[in-house]
Parts: C-alpha cells; sequence; structure tokens
C-alpha cells in the first residue's frame, strides 16, 4: 500500500504545472540549509513564498507542502537532499525548479552516495530536472558543480555561476571578515545591480551562501535595495550552523549540526578570523560523520591539519575522535593544547574552569554525537556569571 505521502504526489504534480510562480531549489553538499533561509528572507520582501521546515528535503515530505503551491504564494522556495540517487531523481522530478541552486559537492555525504563523483552526479539530478527556460545558480569555485553547467544546457536552461573571483558571473569582491562584527563584501553581478553588503556572517562558506542566494534574488526580479535589506536585517544563521552567541565574558560559535574534513576546514579558518578580538581561540571538536572510507585515517589527518592553525587549544571528545587528537598532538607545537575527553559530562566540566574570559570558543561535531548540549552546558554557566568577569573585548586586541 502506497504511503500517506506518497499518494500526494499526483496532487503535489498538479498543483505544480499550474503554478504561475518561481519554484526555487537547493541542494549540495553544506550550506543548503542557510542558503535557503537567505532566499526565503529575501524573497519575503516581496510577498508570501511556500517553503518547508528545515528537516524536510525529500519527495514524500516536499509533497506535503507542495500540494499547498498556488494563492496566496508568490514563490515557493525548498530544500533537497536525500539518502540516495532515486531519491533525488525523485523529488527533482516532483519540484520540476525554475531555478536550481547547487551549493558545493564534497565529501559530506561519501557514505550515502559511495564517492563524491557519484555525490555529484545525485546532486545534478535537480539541475537534470530544471524547466526548460530555467536556470542553474551554481559555484564556480567547485569544480564538480561548475561542471553541471554543461547539463542545464542540454535541457535548453541557462547556468549562472557565483564565486569570490571574477571569473564568475556573481562574485564577492573586497571581502573583510570584522570578527564579531560580522563580515562586509561586495557583490559583483553581471545579471544586476552591484550590492554591498555587511551582514552577521563568519565564515568564507557563508559569503558563498550568499552569493547564491543574491543570484537567486537577481535572476526572478527582486531590486538591489531589496536585497541588502533582507540580507542585513531580516537574516540570521540557524541554530547549529555557526551563529555567534555573544556570552559577554566569551563567544561561543555553534557549528554543532554536523562535521566532516570539508567543515572542519571552514570553521577553523572562521574562528582564526577572531583571532585579533579574542585573548585565546579554543576549538571543541567531536567525531566527524560521513567521512567515508578510512575514517580513523582521515580524522588523524585533520588533526594534522588543525595543528598547523594559529588556535591555541583544542579538545576533541567521544572515541571517535581520538585519532583527531592524535593527529592535532603530533603536529603541535609547545604553545598549543590539545585534549581529549571520552564523553561529553567529561568535556563540559573542564571546559567550565579552561575557557577563560575574552576567550572565543568554537564547538563543532557530528550530530550524532549532541555536541549541541555543551553549546547547552556552556550558555548556561556563562550567561550565569556574566557580570562576574571582564568582557569579551569588542575591539582588535
Amino acid at each position: 500500500m502506497p504511503s500517506f505521502e506518497s499518494s500526494l504526489f499526483p496532487e503535489a504534480a498538479r498543483a505544480r504545472e499550474v503554478f504561475g510562480g518561481p519554484v526555487v531549489a537547493i541542494t549540495g553538499s553544506n550550506g543548503k540549509t542557510t542558503t535557503k533561509r537567505m532566499i526565503g528572507a529575501i524573497l519575503s520582501r516581496r510577498g508570501k513564498i511556500l517553503t518547508a521546515p528545515y528537516e524536510c528535503a525529500e519527495a514524500g515530505c516536499l509533497a506535503r507542502y507542495m500540494v499547498h503551491l498556488g494563492e496566496p504564494y508568490w514563490a515557493a522556495v525548498f530544500k533537497v537532499g536525500a539518502t540516495s540517487l532515486d531519491g533525488m531523481k525523485q523529488a527533482a522530478t516532483l519540484l520540476q525548479p525554475d531555478v536550481a541552486v547547487v551549493t558545493n559537492v564534497g565529501e559530506a555525504h561519501m557514505v550515502r552516495f559511495g564517492s563524491v563523483q557519484q555525490t555529484a552526479e545525485a546532486k545534478a539530478q535537480l539541475i537534470a530536472n530544471l524547466r526548460p527556460e530555467g536556470t542553474a545558480v551554481l559555484n564556480k569555485d567547485n569544480e564538480f558543480t561548475s561542471q553541471m553547467g554543461t547539463v542545464a544546457e542540454s535541457k535548453g536552461a541557462r547556468a549562472v555561476k557565483f564565486g569570490v573571483s571574477s571569473r564568475a558571473d556573481v562574485w564577492a569582491a573586497d571581502i573583510e571578515h570584522l570578527g564579531p562584527d560580522g563580515t562586509r563584501f561586495r557583490v559583483v553581478s553581471e545579471i544586476g545591480d552591484s550590492v554591498d553588503l555587511h551582514m552577521p556572517i563568519y565564515s568564507l562558506g557563508d559569503v558563498y551562501n550568499a552569493l547564491a542566494a543574491v543570484t537567486v534574488a537577481q535572476i526572478v526580479g527582486v531590486p538591489s535595495a531589496a536585497i541588502k535589506d533582507a540580507l542585513e536585517n531580516d537574516f540570521s544563521l540557524p541554530s547549529g550552523r555557526g551563529r555567534l552567541l555573544d556570552l559577554g565574558r566569551i563567544r561561543l560559535i555553534d557549528d554543532t549540526y554536523d562535521a566532516n574534513p570539508q567543515s572542519l576546514v571552514k570553521t577553523s579558518a572562521t574562528l582564526v578570523n577572531f583571532a585579533r578580538y579574542s585573548r585565546r581561540l579554543v576549538m571543541v571538536l567531536g567525531e566527524m560523520d560521513q567521512v567515508g572510507e578510512n575514517t580513523a585515517e582521515r580524522h588523524r589527518m585533520s588533526g594534522h591539519y588543525l595543528a598547523k592553525m594559529p588556535i591555541d587549544v583544542i579538545v576533541c571528545v567521544g572515541d571517535g575522535a581520538r585519532p583527531l587528537a592524535e593527529g592535532a598532538t603530533a603536529g603541535a607545537g609547545v604553545h598549543k593544547a590539545v585534549l581529549w575527553f571520552d564523553s561529553l559530562e567529561e568535556a563540559s566540566d573542564v571546559l567550565r574552569s579552561l575557557i577563560r574570559d575574552g576567550d572565543t570558543v568554537l564547538v563543532e561535531g557530528s550530530a550524532k554525537l549532541n555536541m549541541a548540549t555543551l553549546i547547552e552546558d556552556l550558555v548556561a554557566h556563562f550567561a550565569d556569571s556574566r557580570s562576574a568577569g571582564t568582557p569579551a573585548p569588542t575591539e582588535p586586541l
């Protein structure tokens, strides 16, 4: 017997067929939720948009929301993720997007798809199911996404590429990472006006996400002033995806939604951007997920990478993160502390006394380890003692 969700497919397909507004779909290895949130903030400036909860990304769940395509919605924005190639095909066929965004393709889903190449093949299903007059919005600086332009062109669609150099159609210039004050940059576009942005984002990865969002907005005709106003005033990072928590005495960066070698490079660079505004940098890491074969060795190599970064304290949590600590210890200099704890409870007890006034602390790990509990514990501890110490610096030290 078909499930309730699959029984909605015909109704969802009919609603999609007659819907006259733009349907935007986002996929990728990283950044889907943040990019969707940015696009939603911008498009909401023009009217009501149809979307789905952040955990709704597969065909069965999407169908439950697609049946509502029509008045009062002028546009729809959906995130697409699936556990198999067939699942991606099913979701993409159902959506038939007018605008399809692929943020990047990396190692995040190798366990599901077998390799980065197979991951790219799955993500490309969204491009293959574009409407003929549709547009693919692709990361120019990622070799796997950039190559998807040929898929779009074979469907009679066009490809618009974003990146951080003028080789892209929409690119970021004059990027300034301002620590706790976010990031300032100019979006230069071949398809619309330039936009100067100062956003509450802290990583280069989120600059890419903003570029994708601006590109989508320009494709569907949102004015530059509305784009700027929405991204600067209506957008905030989702929980667990690089959000900054200023607790007065310390700053806490919550990146606990997921972790993989690709995201670890991004988040460590994010933390280093706070060096001028911090007394020490502390990185707390749990086991990485979706890393494919040779898990221990990949953790160890990530530890070697972190050992070379100007981070003062590295704290690893859980048995799966032990090779990460081993790699970091092997390459660490005398001024870097590397600690490993078997459990979240042990780590939390030590972190409350280890962290000092003025520190910036980034917490990252796979969702299955529930690293978010460390965020909760640290917020409770340092928020309760907010007035007891010296506030974290707001100007460069």
